[in-house]
């Protein structure tokens, strides 16, 4: 039990430590995942088998966006920066949707791709309900806390 003990403190030593990379490498390689396919012609994107995974392309910016919101918000709220820990839902959300409209515009001049309204609100969508997620865990968190 000790030996499970010393692991888990060290490896939240390493964690303190290293705060900005364990929260922040994740987000910007999400980040430039993202972008990759965003400007990548329409007939690369199908040979990479992403949509085999069973998702429309829809789905695909639904889900991105809100495993991207999901990261950037738990990498805000660990920030030592107060404005960035108190607002980091609002933040979250504001910088996903900036960058998913900014992918829309550049895929104007990426060649077979056109800027999509619907896709930047599937964008907009996703981070908002990640948001949300996060928000219900951490009320579920604070209630379990008080139970036990």
């Amino acid at each position: 039990m000790n030996q499970i003990k010393h692991f888990i403190h060290l490896c939240a030593d390493i964690i303190r430590k290293h705060k900005f990379a364990f929260f922040w490498i994740p987000v910007f390689l999400a980040m430039a995942v993202i972008f990759v396919f965003s400007i990548m012609p329409p007939k690369q994107v199908e040979k990479t088998g992403i949509e085999g995974f069973g998702f429309s392309l829809n789905n695909l910016h639904f889900v991105a966006y809100f495993a991207l919101s999901f990261l950037l918000g738990i990498a805000l709220w660990h920030s030592n920066k107060g404005y960035l820990n108190r607002n980091h839902y609002i933040l979250a959300i504001l910088v996903c949707v900036a960058f998913g409209s900014l992918n829309e515009l550049l895929q104007f001049f990426s060649p077979g791709r056109t800027p999509d309204f619907l896709d930047a609100m599937n964008n907009g969508i996703g981070a908002v309900i990640a948001q949300g997620f996060r928000f219900v865990l951490r009320l579920e968190k604070k209630c379990l806390r008080r139970i036990f």
